[in-house]
């Protein structure tokens, strides 16, 4: 374990903040590289305000109904709660973490690093490859997407289909989907609408200060595709001249990987 590297991880996830991040500042990391990244006082911010940034943005592009509006602003409400009661747990394990680290009070067992009280993080890798994450526990809503797309169902499954073959997963035989990227949030929510099961999960600290992974399960859907299903399915609509599923299956990742798809790896970039 470099011990020095966990510890530069760990100062710069808590370096001071001098302002509040800005509209234009979160746009352009958003779209430059998709994920969020900084000290852990401006990454939480920038994540809630994207989230009313993108909710604004839908009630001016979309006619939605007012019920539909309640449901989208109930929505935002719960994600913005969420992100802050995690940004509060965030901010005392990180600090907890850091003080064990400093003063060489922690503990190491498999891949874990433990501070005296219990906090812990994982820890995995060397120099350049390490891995450090740190798990938030309870911060969990239920909530409802309203559907704002409005597309034929035979549409809206050629849209779920590529989010399948690329990030989306399954738990309990509902579609998950698990993000750092804010944006990414909202363009499987319009996919996967209705009730929603929402919890971060954890913070990762990065070379770039930290990412938050939040992760959604639609309860108002069931999965209806395995992994490389999808992936040959997405492939042989593509054949026939659909584009639909790979637009998706582009958005899940950029990129997608599997042997013996049209006799040989491929990538979609």
């Amino acid at each position: 374990m470099d011990r020095n590297k966990i510890k530069e991880r760990l100062e710069l996830a808590l370096r001071p903040v001098e302002k509040p991040p800005t509209l234009e500042e979160v746009l352009e990391q958003v779209s430059r590289r998709g994920v969020l990244r900084g000290p852990v006082d401006w990454i939480f911010p920038a994540w809630m305000l994207y989230v009313e940034y993108a909710t604004q943005r839908i009630i001016e592009t979309f006619q939605l109904t007012e019920e539909e509006k309640r449901a989208l602003l109930d929505f935002r409400d719960t994600m913005k709660q969420l992100l802050l009661k995690a940004w509060m747990q965030a901010k005392e394990k990180l600090t907890t973490l850091y003080k064990a680290v400093v003063e060489g009070t922690y503990k190491l067992e498999g891949n874990s690093l433990y501070a005296p009280d219990g906090t812990w993080m994982y820890v995995r890798g060397y120099s350049a490859s390490l891995m450090l994450r740190i798990p938030i526990h309870g911060v969990t809503a239920r909530t409802r997407f309203p559907d704002v797309l409005k597309l034929p169902q035979e549409k809206l499954e050629l849209l779920q289909l590529g989010w399948r073959a690329s990030d989306e997963s399954e738990m309990v035989g509902r579609p998950v989907i698990g993000t750092t990227q804010p944006w990414q949030m909202f363009a499987w929510t319009a996919v996967r609408y209705g009730k929603l099961y929402a919890y971060v999960a954890s913070v990762n600290l990065t070379r770039e200060g930290v990412s938050v992974s939040v992760y959604l399960r639609s309860n108002s859907w069931t999965q209806k595709w395995d992994k490389d299903d999808a992936v040959d399915l997405v492939v042989n609509h593509f054949r026939c001249g659909e584009w639909m599923p790979l637009l998706t299956m582009w958005l899940g990742d950029g990129q997608a990987e599997r042997r013996k798809v049209l006799s040989s790896e491929y990538k979609l970039m």
